[in-house]
Order: C-alpha cells, then structure tokens, then sequence
C-alpha cells in the first residue's frame, strides 16, 4: 500500500492507519536524528516528528511524497529542540543578581 492510500485511509477516518506510516519510517526518522544528535534525546525528537507530521496530516499535499513532508516535520522538530536546549544552560539575570 502507498503512503499516499494511507494517509487517504486515515482522513477518512481510520486513524489507527497511521501506524503503517511510523513502522514505514521510524528506522530512518531515528537514524537521521541520532545522526544530528548522537543519541541525546533522539527517541523523544523521532516521536515527536511523528507528532507533529500527524498532527498537521491534513495539510499534506496528495502530490506530495510523505517522506519529504515527515522529514520536513522532523528538521522542525530539531530545531525547536535546538532551541529548547541552547536556553536550557541560560540562567535568567535576575538570579545571577
């Protein structure tokens, strides 16, 4: 079955079809964050991408390859974490008064 049949399966309403995109793809979505990341946080970020990718499934374009969107998804996702984390070691002024 072709992503594309998939993701018209889960906005029609079988949900649970999205399972078959993450088995798909969760090799490759970790391998490319533990590639960025080596391995700090790489489950959480790949689950995450997968979050956020379903959560916006219904913009998809059906001529879009889905890989090009779930990774797209997941260079967001890397740098949000980015972010989250270079703030992370940033102490507020008023406590180092």
């Amino acid at each position: 079955m072709t992503d594309l049949e998939i993701i018209k399966r889960i906005r029609a309403g079988n949900f649970k079809a999205y399972a078959e995109l993450v088995e798909r793809y969760q090799s490759a979505v970790y391998a490319a964050v533990w590639r960025c990341t080596g391995d700090e946080g790489a489950t959480e970020i790949t689950a995450q991408s997968f979050v956020r990718a379903y959560s916006f499934l219904g913009n998809v374009n059906t001529e879009t390859d889905y890989a090009i969107y779930l990774f797209r998804c997941l260079l967001m996702q890397l740098q949000e974490s980015s972010r989250v984390q270079n703030h992370a070691d940033v102490i507020p002024l008023y406590e180092q008064i």
